[in-house]
């Protein structure tokens, strides 16, 4: 083990330094700068102000004196030699655990952020959507099918028209809905059905040429009038703009 250190020696008179050999002994340190005497610094008297963080020289001070020591294992001799004055050092150690602690710390911190941000905004959703009236819902539900039908065009077609009105008040009739439902027709390559708030759905006549029958397209209304009961449309907007909120506040 080595108890003899390379440093370098300041007196605090000047701001030269000179190299100097530290000998660490049991009830202090024996200091040898170079070209002069060496003298004795008792432990009672020495003070640690550098050498916590591991990159960092070691500098230790007595009043206006200081010796500076880039090897972080002068700490370790430190720890092993001064016994009854290690309390006074830094324990180069301490410095993995420290390490564990804030790696563990960052885990638990980014688990607390994504819980919130996940669970949060999905109860958030859940219940503000409960909340929002029925008409505001169809107020959103009317520009989001606006802007869809300005990019693809309604089909018109009577027969179109007659088989989804007749399967819809069957659908209605069974189920027991404060929603006035809405089917729009829109001519796309779209194999799709959406249900948006308020009531209002929007089928792609991708999807009715792959219908062949009237009961595949009843269940494919029938799954859409749940999305709305349900308000699963409202409660996406809502966790979409509490989910932006955050990121914006961030």
């Amino acid at each position: 083990m080595l108890t003899h250190w390379q440093g370098q020696y300041l007196d605090g008179k000047t701001a030269l330094s000179k190299s100097a050999r530290v000998t660490v002994a049991p009830s202090g340190l024996d200091i040898a700068p170079e070209g002069q005497k060496q003298f004795f610094w008792p432990f009672e008297k020495i003070t640690q102000t550098q050498g916590f963080h591991a990159g960092e020289a070691v500098r230790l001070e007595n009043g206006i004196e200081a010796i500076v020591i880039r090897d972080a294992a002068f700490l370790s001799a430190l720890q092993r030699l001064s016994s009854n004055h290690r309390a006074k050092f830094h324990d180069p150690r301490t410095r993995q655990k420290r390490a564990i602690y804030i790696a563990v710390a960052l885990v638990t911190a980014i688990a607390v952020v994504a819980s919130i941000y996940l669970w949060g905004i999905e109860a958030a959703g859940n219940a503000v959507a409960g909340r929002v009236p029925i008409e505001w819902e169809e107020k959103l539900g009317n520009a989001v099918a606006d802007s869809i039908i300005q990019k693809a065009p309604l089909c018109k077609g009577k027969n179109v028209a007659t088989a989804i009105n007749e399967i819809m008040q069957r659908l209605s009739g069974a189920a027991e809905s404060p929603y006035k439902f809405n089917v729009s027709v829109v001519q796309s390559e779209t194999i799709n059905a959406i249900a948006l708030p308020g009531g209002r759905i929007i089928v792609f006549s991708g999807l009715l040429e792959l219908t062949d029958k009237p009961e595949e397209l009843a269940g494919v209304l029938a799954h859409e009038i749940q999305h709305i009961t349900k308000k699963h449309a409202t409660k996406a907007i809502i966790q979409n703009l509490s989910a932006n909120l955050l990121l914006y506040a961030a």
